[in-house]
Formats: structure tokens, sequence, C-alpha cells
């Protein structure tokens, strides 16, 4: 819900405040009207879109970086600004309190940090936010700038908006070449296959039926609901890939039965690192469909599409099988992680 003011005649948008040592925005703002308690305000936590990030290397001496807010033409009144950190051959900084904040402004921008890039927020340099902006890296370069040849650089990127929200991370990376006498780095490609080590199945209210075994999915009586499964792997993951370049990331589900012949199986991923009492609000990124799958079957699918360097930071660190619907299609039975075949995360990196 929204909150007004009147000033001087015309009601404008609030965001109530409360200080606690510093002032900052409630989380929620509730009033007694009739004897009963009403929601008035709830903080907008919703997380504003990534940042669209190009990296090109220039003769070999500086990367351009081009970076664009996602969805700025839209709603470009609630973006504040993007942060880029940057690493030379140290890997993908994983969250935006990550080391590779670089200070040193660009001489284009001089009035913001290279790292952040300042939009609706009144800057001579550029207060639109429409365009695509650009700067170099290192800050600056001259004739005589030359980047460490044999490696890679790494970025991660992200938007904040007015109230505090980070979107979810863009990484990339660009090789520099070695030059005539430098070492050359040569990355090892290798493959390694994690058991989940958690798992469980919700009834339509978010309330767990299982765990361990037997993980059910979609609606097979009225007293469960239409049910969803949360599969949880090591957080082991993180540290295996964190200076490693993740190529490919396959999921393994052994299905045990489907309601009809075959079946189909809607997934998405979460962030939640063990057990959880309550599964709302548990899904992040995109939904992808897998059909046509047979009765008692395993299944190998390459989940790369959906993302990669989020498996290094965590920012996946599951998957969720949800059809959100009473199809069913969507209605199966899977192996559990304490089961004879349990659900694998297969990964493939280079390091």
């Amino acid at each position: 819900m929204t909150t007004y003011i009147k000033d001087a005649g015309v009601w404008k948008q609030a965001f109530p405040n409360v200080k606690n040592t510093v002032w900052d925005e409630a989380s929620q703002v509730w009033v007694k009207d009739s004897g009963i308690w009403k929601l008035a305000h709830q903080r907008d936590i919703t997380p504003p879109a990534a940042p669209s990030v190009t990296l090109s290397l220039v003769s070999g001496r500086y990367v351009s970086v081009a970076v664009k807010a996602s969805e700025l033409a839209l709603s470009g009144a609630d973006y504040d600004r993007t942060l880029v950190l940057i690493n030379q051959g140290k890997g993908y900084p994983a969250t935006p309190q990550s080391s590779g904040f670089v200070s040193t402004p660009d001489a284009t921008y001089p009035f913001e940090p290279w790292s952040e890039w300042q939009f609706n927020r009144g800057s001579a340099a550029h207060p639109s936010v429409i365009a695509t902006i650009t700067k170099e890296w290192p800050p600056n370069p001259t004739a005589s700038t030359q980047l460490p040849g044999g490696g890679y650089v790494y970025l991660g990127a992200w938007t904040r908006d007015f109230r505090g929200n980070w979107s979810s991370g863009v990484f990339k990376q660009v090789w520099v070449p070695p030059r005539p006498g430098e070492p050359t780095y040569t990355p090892t490609t290798k493959t390694k296959t994690y058991n989940a080590t958690w798992s469980q199945t919700f009834n339509g209210d978010t309330s767990v039926r299982f765990s361990d075994a037997n993980l059910t999915t979609g609606y097979w009586a009225e007293f469960n609901g239409v049910q969803h499964v949360v599969i949880g792997f090591p957080t082991t993951i993180m540290s295996d890939l964190k200076n490693a370049t993740v190529k490919k990331v396959e999921l393994i589900l052994y299905n045990k039965k489907f309601y009809n012949p075959t079946g189909s199986v809607r997934y998405r991923y979460h962030a939640f690192s063990g057990p959880v009492a309550d599964s709302s609000g548990s899904g992040t990124g995109p939904f992808n469909t897998v059909n046509n799958w047979a009765r008692g079957s395993m299944r190998v699918i390459d989940i790369s599409g959906s993302g990669l360097t989020q498996w290094k930071t965590g920012a996946y660190r599951g998957v969720r099988l949800d059809p959100f619907n009473a199809d069913r299609r969507y209605s199966g039975v899977f192996y559990g992680h304490a089961e004879a075949h349990p659900p694998r995360v297969r990964i493939t990196y280079e390091s």
C-alpha cells in the first residue's frame, strides 16, 4: 500500500521513516481503523532489473566498459546507480560489498568514483539514464597504458534503486592475450557432480509435507493442494568455483512416477542454504519446462541458459519444482536426497 501526505493542498507520495540511531524507512506502518489494525504502508523491497554490460578489449591496452541500466526508459525515477566492481585475474566479485571498487574517477565523469555509475542524481555529467554510458578501465588510459597479458579481467555489476534494493549481479570477463615474453595462463577444464544435501515437498499452503524422500509435485489430492519441491545443493559449490569460469550446468533428476504415462516439470531456482519451514518467496530466475518425461526415468537437463555465474555467487543454491497449477501433467514423484538416486547438479568449469 502506498502512503500519501497533503502538502500545500496537493497529495504527494510519502515514505515513513523511523530513527534507530539513524533514520531509515519503516518496513511496515499499521493504523487502527474502526478497531481493526490495517496495513497502511509497506516498504518496497522489489529488486530493480540487472544492468546490461558490454566489455571490449581495446588494442590489448585497456577495457572499454559500457553500461546501461535495464528498464530505465520505463521507470528511470526509481534508479539510483549501477555499481561496477572489477578484478584483474582474481575471479568475479561475488556481491556489491566485494573487493574491486575503483575510486579514481573517469575524466568524463569527475563527480563520481569510477565504480559508481550514478543515475537520476542531478549529475552534470550524465543525468540521463536512457543512453549507454562508457568508461575505460584502468581509468583514463594513456598511450602507454598496458594491461597485464595472459589473464582475464573479471567484472561484476549491480543496479541499486533509491530504496536501497540491489539487483541480481551481471558477471562478465575479457581475455587479455599474452605479449612476447609474458607467461600465459592455460585453464584446465573440470567437471564435478554434487549430490543434493537436502530436499523438501511443500503443500499448496507452503507448509512442509515431506523431507528427504518422495519429492512430490503437482495436484494429487485436494487436502494437499498443488504441491511443489525445493532441492538444495552443498554450499561448497561456491568455494569450488570461486576463481573458476563456469561453462555448463546440468540438473540430474530421477522420477519415480507421474500421474500420467509421461509428465512435465516446471522449474526455477532458489538461494536457500538449508531446509526451510515455509517456502513462500523461494523462487528466483526464469521458469523453464521439461516435457515428455517418461514415467520412472532419469533426465539430464542442461540448465546453463538460466545462468552460470549465479552458482558461484550463491544466487542459485538449488532448484524449485513448481507447476503453479493443478494440471495433472505436472503431477509427479521424484527421488529425494536421502534415497538411492538423489538429485544432482553437474558443473563443468575452467580454473
